[in-house]
């Protein structure tokens, strides 16, 4: 079988996965542990939700990346919410994780909406585009309900109806989501291998820019909102670790651009070297 029709078959299924994982992982008892106290949750959905779309124009707009077709793979990496890695990453390094799941929730259940109207406004009216990449917003509304929210819905009647079974499941799905992601990336890398290297200079520089600007921005305004190192590492690393295969699902399904999924492409390789060292900063800095 092709990379090409590998990363056909994996990357909806991928998708998925990882809604449904966050579906597992969904407590309706977190939201209220959250909403008791509200104030890092707002901080967070605020950050998610506004500064690193703005980030990400900004950074896009900068000429870092050298193409406008890479430019718009930025925007599209930049509009979508968390994953389920920055779940895992909470967990592993001690955060809120109950913040970080509804975080998390709560941008994915947005992005039906956000996604096309802001990628078309700012593909037509400021990158001037025009129809070459240009989401039709009732379909892509559609696709990216039945990717992403059914999924989640899905997880969380299987939660309800079986609580001990999805546990256990909830640990096996976020390592195949990894796994598929992996199998992804390398596919994309596979089809263009003639030029990796020339790929991954191109969008390296763009991506760890919009990586580690948005955990610092993160970073100091939670700190200086008086939030706790838990909160402050899980805010960073939902702010900075996007559903990477989300993005690559858009570029690469819906969009059909394999130049701009690029970006989502290296980005889930750079995203796991900045969430540990987000991690190891926070918690270093403690002792």
């Amino acid at each position: 079988m092709k990379s090409s029709e590998l990363i056909q078959i994996f990357l909806p299924f991928s998708v998925c996965l990882i809604m449904f994982g966050i579906g597992l992982s969904l407590d309706f008892s977190n939201f209220k542990k959250v909403f008791e106290k509200p104030k890092a949750f707002a901080i967070g959905l605020v950050l998610q939700n506004i500064l690193l779309p703005l980030l990400a124009t900004l950074i896009a707009l900068s000429g870092l990346p050298d193409s406008n077709t890479l430019a718009l793979g930025l925007i599209v990496l930049g509009l979508c919410p968390g994953g389920s890695t920055s779940n895992i990453f909470t967990y592993i390094f001690k955060g809120d994780v109950a913040l970080s799941i509804c975080l998390t929730c709560i941008s994915s259940l947005l992005s039906p909406l956000t996604i096309p109207f802001l990628f078309n406004f700012l593909s037509k009216n400021i990158f001037n585009s025009g129809q070459n990449y240009a989401l039709d917003i009732t379909k892509t509304s559609l696709i990216l309900v039945g990717f992403t929210i059914i999924p989640v819905i899905i997880g969380i009647f299987v939660k309800k109806g079986s609580p001990h079974f999805s546990k256990s499941l909830e640990k096996v799905m976020s390592k195949i989501s990894i796994l598929f992601l992996t199998i992804i990336i390398l596919g994309i890398f596979k089809q263009n291998s003639d030029n990796i290297f020339s790929f991954i200079k191109a969008s390296g520089p763009s991506i760890l820019t919009l990586n580690f600007a948005a955990i610092l921005i993160s970073y100091l305004i939670s700190k200086s909102m008086k939030m706790g190192n838990d909160q402050t590492l899980t805010i960073g690393l939902e702010v900075g670790i996007q559903n990477g295969a989300l993005a690559l699902f858009i570029t690469n399904s819906i969009l059909q651009s394999w130049e701009m999924s690029i970006i989502p492409g290296s980005y889930g390789i750079l995203m796991y070297l900045s969430g540990t060292a987000y991690g190891l900063f926070i918690r270093k800095g403690e002792k």
